[in-house]
């Protein structure tokens, strides 16, 4: 019940979103796919066919965002919500900057760049600076349609890679590190990636701390729904990190039942 809420939320989220950006203009959106101009910023395709063997495991995002704020020992309070999702100028997304303003929408944002491509980042950085421009010449009207087109160019290209360009997509949630280890296994049959990890990996297994503070923070993160609700609405980045979540589950689904039934042969 409590994650249908949450599902719920994200839903009327991007719903209400897409609602108002067709309001904002009757005109086809630029990444209409059924377009030249929206096939031509379509680079998933792209992605999937290029010859190396991509690979991807991700986490819950709030189990997520709040392990890299204990981790990273960033400094505003962890409930502070409005600080934590302050959205202008945060497109800086290095890693110095993420014990400033906006901590936990700059890390979503960070976290659906390294999952739609480099590509994505440079066309938010354009539109963003192109933002001041347009907001002068045409008003706020334009700006806010200019936010939402890259928005849904973002979202489309990241949920076309998770389920086009990763042969691998793993779910730490679903079975953690030794089970995406034996789905990469099974897909690169030639390859004993199982032997391999405890030779290179290095530092062995962590945890977070709980101690003090950090515990209730882990709690409000990780179990109170209405906190994750209001940090959802509060970023869009955020929101789009929790449905890319979902899809995740859905394509990690699919691998782990095709790849269960892959034969396997004898190692060498």
């Amino acid at each position: 019940p409590q994650q249908a809420a949450l599902d719920q939320a994200v839903v009327h989220i991007m719903t209400t979103r897409q609602e108002k950006q067709q309001e904002q203009s009757s005109l086809s959106s630029p990444f209409d796919m059924n377009t030249p101009a929206g096939r031509g910023r379509m680079w998933s395709a792209v992605y999937a066919s290029l010859p190396v063997i991509r690979v991807i495991m991700v986490r819950e995002p709030f189990a997520w965002l709040i392990s890299q704020y204990i981790w990273h020992k960033i400094d505003p309070p962890c409930q502070d919500i409005g600080n934590a999702t302050y959205t202008k100028n945060t497109l800086a997304v290095q890693p110095q900057e993420m014990m400033r303003r906006g901590w936990a929408h700059k890390l979503a944002m960070r976290y659906i760049y390294q999952i739609c491509g480099s590509d994505c980042q440079t066309r938010h950085l354009e539109q963003a600076r192109g933002n001041h421009h347009h907001h002068h010449q045409d008003g706020n009207t334009s700006r806010i349609k200019a936010h939402n087109d890259i928005w849904e160019e973002i979202m489309v290209q990241a949920e076309s890679n998770l389920r086009n360009a990763f042969a691998v997509v793993g779910v730490l949630e679903k079975g953690g590190t030794e089970a995406f280890v034996t789905m990469i296994d099974a897909r690169v049959d030639y390859m004993n990636i199982t032997a391999n990890v405890q030779k290179t990996a290095k530092g062995g297994r962590h945890d977070t701390s709980s101690e003090g503070n950090y515990g209730f923070c882990k709690r409000l993160y990780t179990q109170n729904t209405t906190f994750q609700n209001e940090m959802v609405h509060a970023s869009p980045a955020i929101a789009a990190l929790v449905r890319l979540y979902h899809v995740a589950v859905q394509v990690n689904d699919a691998h782990q039942k095709e790849l269960s039934n892959c034969p396997r042969s004898t190692t060498l």
